[in-house]
């Protein structure tokens, strides 16, 4: 289905809403503060210039974000990456 809201004044409003939930759960300031990162993040489930792997967060983190993220974007690459290390293989 892809973004359920597709501007970049939707990606900032989802990022201040929720950025304690966010750096919270793994994901870096650097991804968080800027909602250019955050769009590419989700879509290639890392940065380019941002050293950090999704791998780095746990299974509960994982849990957590997988909900949160899909309320943006429920299409997101890195939904898939999330899944597999909140319930493994399928």
């Amino acid at each position: 289905m892809g973004f359920k809201q597709n501007n970049n004044t939707a990606a900032k409003e989802f990022l201040n809403k929720n950025f304690n939930a966010l750096l919270e759960n793994g994901i870096p300031l650097a991804i968080i503060e800027d909602h250019r990162n955050w769009l590419y993040f989700l879509d290639h489930g890392h940065h380019p210039d941002i050293i950090w792997d999704i791998r780095s967060i746990d299974k509960q983190q994982a849990e957590n974000l997988i909900p949160l993220i899909e309320s943006f974007y429920d299409d997101a690459s890195i939904l898939y990456n999330l899944r597999y290390l909140a319930f493994g293989p399928k």
